[in-house]
């Protein structure tokens, strides 16, 4: 069964599939993408070798279609990672045991998408687009997935990963690894975006996606409305222009101990956190 989600026609887009594989619940993801651009799979392969956790299994990967119109159609099918953590949370009761078991689960969260963030970095690779999406809970753990808009800071050192990888995906290292335009459109869904990206900061590193965990998890535990009005959200999650957006939330940071109501989150539900 498809997976409903916003795709664009433009640079990059993919479909997803609840599957099977092997007895065990898996996702096929379609994506057509540029050639010119780092195949997610690569990306997976290069993680994979270097043991990064709390990431999805591949099951079985490819290339379906090499080059049609300058645009390369990949497969993925790999581990059904659970449901956003934004969702899981929303989805239990807020009875005391469960705001217990909320910040018990957001604490362990946040260690293991850190975690999985520096050994990625370790690894030379960024994910650049750290959201609600990309951040799943199954079987009480976090895992971090959507690494189709990652970047690669330099190849392999291992020979012969790199050209095992480059053959197999059908692309090249030279023109996958170019420098990104100052202005890159790849920075995620603006919500979770840094507020240097925000302002088309011409760099982008490790501080702009833990800041993006910062918002993923100010959003799990916000009583923001999740529907309505763009006048109806806290200061933090207002829908504005990206600058407007990046002054705002710098001023938030400003307000001690009212940053976290400007993000609608109620610090009684988190007193543990602080523990």
């Amino acid at each position: 069964a498809p997976i409903a989600r916003p795709v664009s026609i433009v640079g990059r887009c993919s479909y997803l599939f609840n599957a099977k594989y092997g007895g065990e619940s898996a996702v096929l993801k379609l994506t057509w993408t540029r050639t010119g651009r780092l195949p997610e799979g690569a990306v997976y392969r290069v993680l994979e070798h270097h043991g990064v956790s709390n990431i999805p299994k591949i099951f079985k990967s490819g290339v379906i279609v090499k080059d049609f119109a300058g645009y390369r159609l990949e497969f993925l099918v790999m581990e059904h990672c659970g449901t956003p953590m934004v969702t899981h949370v929303q989805g239990m009761s807020m009875g005391y045991m469960s705001m217990f078991l909320v910040d018990k689960l957001v604490k362990s969260s946040i260690v293991c998408v850190s975690t999985t963030l520096t050994e990625a970095l370790a690894a030379n690779v960024l994910h650049r687009d750290v959201s609600a999406d990309s951040i799943t809970i199954k079987d009480g753990t976090a895992h971090v997935i959507c690494w189709g808009y990652a970047k690669l800071i330099s190849p392999p050192t291992d020979s012969d990963l790199r050209a095992e990888t480059a053959k197999y995906w059908c692309f090249d290292w030279d023109k996958a690894l170019k420098p990104t335009p100052a202005k890159d459109q790849s920075i995620g869904p603006a919500l979770y975006v840094s507020s240097r990206l925000l302002l088309q900061a011409a760099t982008r590193g490790i501080y702009d996606d833990l800041e993006s965990l910062l918002y993923v998890t100010l959003d799990t535990l916000s009583n923001r409305p999740r529907a309505g009005k763009p006048n109806e959200q806290p200061v933090g999650f207002a829908f504005l222009n990206s600058p407007s957006m990046a002054m705002a939330r710098l001023a938030c940071t400003q307000s001690d101990s009212r940053f976290l109501s400007f993000f609608g989150v109620d610090l009684l539900r988190i007193s543990t956190l602080e523990d």
